[in-house]
Parts: C-alpha cells; structure tokens; sequence
C-alpha cells in the first residue's frame, strides 16, 4: 500500500527540466544594425522638411515691402559687391573672367526683392565703391559692370529703372578729382555723396530712401544722415533676415 506522501507523488510529477539556451549572435551583427538604422535615418533625411522653407525668401521680400511703405519709405539704395551679389568684384573684373563673375554671382533674395520694389513703384538705386575711374581698358568696371549684372539677370525694362552712382572715395580726395565731381571737399568716406546725388535726383528726403549696405561704417553714416537702413552682416549676399531685422536694433 502507497502512503499519502508515494501517492502525492504520483498524482503531481516534477515538471520536466528546461535548459535556458543563450540567444544566437551573429559575429558582426550589431554592425550591420546599426549600418542599417544610419540608411534608414539618412533617407528620412532626404524627404524630411527644410529648416527654412523654400517661401521664406519671398514671404520676407513680402514683410518688407509691406514694411518699408508703412515707415514712408520711397526709394531703396542698395550696395553691389556682397549685397546684390554673393561674392566681390574686386571693383572692377576683367573680361574674359567677366562669364564666371556673373554665372550664379546674384543673392535669390535680392532677385526675389527688386520686381516686388517696382511693382510696389519703389524706386531702386545702387550706391557703389567699383569706379571705372582709372580702369585699365582690359577690365570692366564701376556702372558699366553694375549695368551689365543687372542685364544678366534682369531684363532691360527693369534694368534701365535701377539709378546707379559709382564712385570710390579714395580716388576724390585731391582737389582736381573732387572739383570734377562739383565736391567743395573730398568725398566722404561712405555713401553720403552717393545717397545725396540719387535723393536730389529724386526729389526725396534721407528719411524716405533706405540703403542696404554690408559695410557698418556706411550703414552708420547713413543712419546719421537720417536714412532708415538695413545691414547685411555676413557679407555674402542679401539674406531674408537681413530685410526683417531693423539697424540699429530698437
């Protein structure tokens, strides 16, 4: 006869043994794993959305004329080297390397900004330092490599409306030179001589044209001279931020 303890044995047996099995690796797995998440997350980045989308230059071209019309602004001066354009002429270039100073050489924002000035019947002006004073005949300089900028990229319409005055203080300051420019004294050493020639041609105040200029010492000056204006800080082309941020800071 089985006692109780032989019989509780019977009725519930040991559960059988199971042996924990480490899992498989794959020499080099977690390599390739991580190979894969980097091409999943670069291809993410491919259709991922822009940190600035592609309508904030025309949107801040927008802000600005809006603006500039509600401060009485009647007229925008701009500079040429690293304002309308990206890179810097140097003041004059020579004409075989004229081609590579023009190909892809324009600010988009400021290709987006001028038809929005002229439709919005703001006068445009580009107050320069390129001089074709003493410009050897193998180099194009001073308004005729402004002119031709602008006829590159825009068309001639357009381009005959853009009032430009080139000059280069440093070649004014003896009498001879200022005298031939109708100057009592050397030219200044910013754009007042030119933003005074382009208000007078206009018939407007300071306080009515604005200039946009990469230079602090012009955009100084300029504010002295009651002109509202705009600093393009990196100096490589006009960029939205610069057209919506006020100088000096209010």
């Amino acid at each position: 006869t089985l006692d109780s303890a032989q019989q509780h044995e019977l009725a519930d047996p040991p559960p059988p043994l199971h042996r924990t099995v480490p899992p498989t690796t794959v020499p080099g797995s977690t390599s390739v794993l991580l190979v894969l998440l980097c091409a999943v997350q670069s291809v993410r980045g491919a259709f991922a959305t822009p940190l600035r989308p592609p309508r904030m230059g025309t949107e801040a071209c927008d802000a600005f004329v809006s603006a500039i019309k509600q401060q009485g602004v009647k007229a925008v001066v701009f500079d040429f080297d690293c304002t309308t354009t990206i890179t810097h002429s140097g003041g004059r270039v020579r004409h075989e390397k004229l081609g590579d100073f023009l190909s892809n050489n324009i600010s988009p924002c400021f290709q987006q900004l001028l038809p929005k000035l002229f439709e919005s019947r703001i006068k445009v002006g580009v107050a320069t330092f390129a001089d074709s004073y003493k410009c050897p005949n193998t180099h194009l300089g001073g308004e005729d490599l402004v002119r031709r900028f602008f006829g590159h990229y825009f068309s001639d319409t357009m381009e005959d409306k853009v009032q430009i005055v080139a000059a280069y203080p440093e070649n004014y300051q003896n009498e001879a030179a200022y005298l031939a420019k109708d100057l009592n004294a050397p030219m200044p050493q910013s754009k007042e001589y030119h933003l005074g020639l382009l208000c007078d041609g206009w018939g407007l105040h300071s306080r009515e044209v604005m200039l946009v200029d990469d230079d602090i010492k012009n955009v100084g000056a300029a504010v002295k001279d009651g002109h509202p204006t705009r600093f393009v800080k990196d100096r490589k082309g006009l960029m939205p931020d610069n057209l919506l941020e006020q100088f000096p800071p209010k």
